[in-house]
């Protein structure tokens, strides 16, 4: 079966190095990042060390943009596997008006047309706006530079 990710769509890339491709993930979780290696690797076991070094120090950077621009309560960071296996971090900004705020991030799935999490606790879904992800690409750019994108 094909990786998911090794085809990811252009128009979810935010912003892409020499290692990584940024994607806005599901926004369950208000301004949800996800660092996506650009080559295959389904562990981090897999990656060399100056390659996991870029590969971390992107997903931090992206960390800081997101703190830049949504100015979460906490960040939750993910790096699971388990439903893609290509090695990818999750940045999830966390909010002291969610309804887990101070719980651990749990899995999602649907019910009843609407996802929902364990335990059970609704989350509506707020997308981007076209100037919540300008703001992003320009945090992004200030961090990484102009040279990839």
């Amino acid at each position: 079966m094909a990786c998911s990710f090794c085809k990811i769509s252009r128009e979810e890339v935010l912003w892409e190095t020499g290692t990584s491709i940024i994607a806005a993930g599901s926004q369950f979780r208000h301004g949800h990042l996800k660092v996506v290696l650009k080559r295959h690797a389904e562990d981090l076991t897999e990656l060399p060390p100056q390659e996991y070094s870029r590969f971390c120090w992107d997903m931090l950077e992206c960390a800081r943009a997101v703190q830049e621009v949504f100015r979460p309560d906490k960040l939750n960071y993910a790096l699971l596997g388990n439903w893609v296996d290509h090695v990818h971090w999750h940045i999830y900004p966390r909010y002291k008006s969610d309804p887990d705020f101070g719980q651990p991030m749990v899995m999602h799935w649907l019910k009843d047309g609407k996802r929902v999490a364990a335990p059970p606790v609704e989350l509506e879904e707020k997308p981007l706006t076209a100037e919540e992800k300008t703001r992003l690409k320009r945090a992004l750019e200030a961090t990484f530079g102009t040279g990839e994108q």
